[in-house]
Parts: C-alpha cells; sequence; structure tokens
C-alpha cells in the first residue's frame, strides 16, 4: 500500500496495468507513474492532464488516455519513456472530446473510448466511430466492444458502426457499470 506522498502524484488512481518486464503502471491524476518495486517514477503528456485509462500492446506500446489526448509512451534508447500523442492527427472537428475513460486492444487494433466518439487505431491511421447519441462507459468482453447509446440502448461495434444488440433499448437509460457472462449461453 502506498501513499501519494510516497509516489509522488495526485490522490487519485484510475487505471493499473504491469508490463511484461514486472515494472507496473498507473493511470494518475498527476500522470504516467512507473514502479519497479523500489523505485516510482512520473511521467506527463504535454497537456499536464490527468491519465484516466492504460493498455499495453503486444509491441510494449503503455497506451494512455487523458483528458483530450490519447497516444502512447515507448522507451527511447535510454529507457526514459518518451510520449506521442495521436489525437494530434486528429482532424479538427474530433479534437474536442473531454477525456479518453477507456482504452482496449484486439489483435493489432487499439479503441480510444470517449463520451463522444470511439477512436480506432491500427497502427497506423485513425478511424473514428461516431454517434447521434451520447456514449457512456465502454466495455470490452469476449472480443468485442459494447458502448451505452445514451437514449438509445446498448449497442456492440461491428466493422466501423455501432449496431443496437438484441433488447439493448432495455438500457437506454439505464447506466451500466459493468457487462460478464450469466452463464455459458447468455
Amino acid at each position: 500500500n502506498y501513499g501519494p506522498e510516497e509516489y509522488n502524484g495526485g490522490i487519485q488512481n484510475w487505471s493499473i496495468i504491469q508490463q511484461s518486464s514486472g515494472l507496473l503502471y498507473v493511470a494518475n491524476n498527476m500522470g504516467l507513474l512507473e514502479f519497479d518495486g523500489h523505485t516510482w517514477k512520473t511521467y506527463t503528456v504535454p497537456n499536464r492532464t490527468k491519465i484516466r485509462s492504460l493498455f499495453i500492446d503486444q509491441d510494449e506500446h503503455i497506451y494512455v488516455g487523458s483528458q483530450r489526448d490519447f497516444g502512447y509512451f515507448q522507451a527511447n534508447n535510454q529507457g526514459e519513456l518518451v510520449y506521442t500523442s495521436l489525437a494530434d492527427s486528429l482532424p479538427p472537428s474530433f479534437r474536442d472530446f473531454d477525456e479518453t475513460w477507456k482504452i482496449y486492444g484486439k489483435d493489432d487494433i487499439v479503441y480510444f473510448c470517449t463520451f463522444s466518439e470511439i477512436f480506432v487505431y491500427d497502427g497506423n491511421k485513425i478511424q473514428v466511430v461516431t454517434s447521434d447519441y451520447q456514449l457512456e462507459i465502454s466495455f470490452f468482453h469476449n472480443n468485442d466492444l459494447y458502448t451505452q447509446e445514451w437514449t438509445k440502448g446498448l449497442s456492440k461495434l461491428q466493422g466501423n458502426k455501432l449496431a443496437l444488440i438484441a433488447n439493448g433499448d432495455f438500457f437506454k437509460d439505464k447506466r451500466s457499470s459493468n457487462i460478464f457472462n450469466y452463464d455459458n449461453e447468455q
């Protein structure tokens, strides 16, 4: 158990992941915290905002979602993490999102989920999935991405479109906090 005075960060931690090397990374109000078991380091994004979400891919990129930004950290030749913004490459019409609350990955695809769009990154370019409805928290279950479209219902990402699932309209005005199997069939 470590307090903010020990890790030299903010009082709120939003996500935690572990790299294959054993290093721990924490999404914190003050940036990305790295812990090697003895020493804490803090890395910030250029706009110095809260980091809300984390994901590590098979190439050890540490993807982060923050306020009005998302991208990844990767170690340079000296082992220091360097940040690359992916949101900077978005057209201006899509730069006005609030926070990247969730990040998921499947194969070579990374999904950055906000309350207005889902940004799908294939390692080269970003595809934007939009909705006519406000999005709520997204979920990744059985290799599928689900999100709630407020006043419409629970939808699943199919290709580059959101499609309402069977009976998904039941959730049009109910906030969901998680998705998991009821049994092997449901």
